[in-house]
C-alpha cells in the first residue's frame, strides 16, 4: 500500500505482484481510492486465497489474470465490479471456493472445469445463454460435488442429493 495513513483508504500498487511467494491475499473491509486493481496480481501465481471483496466509492475494476494464478483455492469477488473485462476463469481447477460469481463477467462455461468446487454463490443475473447447445446436453461436472451454492442476495439453497444437477 502506498502512502496509507488511514489502512482502511488505501491504494494497491503494482508492485504487490512482487510477493509472488505469497498464499493468502486479503483486501476485505479496506476501502480503496483507486477502483482499478493492478494487472500484477497476476504473478502471484503461488496464491492460494484470494479475498478482493473490497469497498470502493465506484466499481472495482479486476484485471483479466486471475487465471494465472492456479493454485488457487478460495476466489472472493468484489461484488462491485465493473463490466470492461469478463474474467477468464478456465484454469482454476482446484477451486473450492467461489463467491459473487456474476456471468455478466465471468465467463459460465468455467465452472465446469472446476470439478472440486465445494461452494458457490452467484450474484446477479445468471444468464444461462452463456452455455451453448452441447454444454448444456452434458452436466457440469461441478454438480456432483457442491455443497453449498446461493443465488441472489437473500435466496440460500443447501444441496443435500449429491445427484448431479442440470441447468435447464
Amino acid at each position: 500500500m502506498n502512502g496509507c495513513t488511514d489502512m482502511r483508504k488505501c491504494k494497491l500498487i503494482g508492485d504487490i505482484g512482487n510477493i509472488i511467494h505469497l498464499r493468502f491475499l486479503s483486501l476485505q473491509g479496506l476501502e480503496f481510492t483507486n477502483t482499478k486493481l493492478p494487472s500484477s496480481l497476476g504473478n502471484l501465481r503461488c496464491l492460494q486465497t484470494l479475498n478482493l471483496r473490497i469497498e470502493a466509492i465506484g466499481r472495482i475494476h479486476v484485471p483479466d489474470v486471475i487465471w494465472r494464478m492456479e493454485q488457487l483455492r478460495h476466489l472472493y469477488l468484489p461484488m462491485k465490479r465493473d463490466y470492461k473485462t469478463k474474467l477468464r476463469l478456465d484454469t482454476l481447477r482446484n477451486l473450492l471456493t467461489l463467491l459473487n460469481f456474476n456471468t455478466k463477467k465471468c465467463y459460465l462455461k468455467y465452472l465446469s472445469n472446476m470439478t472440486k468446487l465445494r461452494e458457490l454463490e452467484i450474484r446477479g443475473p445468471f444468464k444461462i445463454e452463456d452455455f451453448n447447445k452441447e454444454e448444456l446436453d452434458k452436466n457440469p461436472p461441478i454438480s456432483s460435488h457442491l455443497g453449498y451454492y446461493q443465488f441472489g442476495r437473500n435466496d440460500r439453497c443447501k444441496i443435500f442429493d449429491t445427484s448431479p444437477l442440470k441447468l435447464r
